[in-house]
């Protein structure tokens, strides 16, 4: 199974995280298949860029969206809300 998810890069105390497709089975900071865009909380207000196009087309290849837990930094957005930006 493939997801698109977040993973972490920065320095101790200051991440900043890369929307990426990956293996279910892969960890976190892993492999990955393609880079789809990045996140950085540490700017007011935080950016998120993705690109719609890739992303569109992983989740029509069948792809789950944001496979995480309680709490993730898109909690409670859709997929069309954090592709718009």
């Amino acid at each position: 199974m493939v997801r698109i998810r977040l993973t972490r890069m920065g320095a101790k105390k200051k991440p900043f995280y890369r929307l990426v497709v990956a293996d279910a089975k892969a960890p976190r900071d892993g492999r990955f298949i393609e880079v789809l865009g990045y996140y950085n909380p540490l700017t007011e207000p935080p950016v998120i860029k993705v690109n719609e196009e890739r992303a569109l087309l992983w989740l029509e290849r069948g792809a789950s969206a944001l496979g995480y837990g309680e709490e993730h930094p898109f909690e409670g957005w859709s997929m069309g809300e954090v592709l718009s930006g």
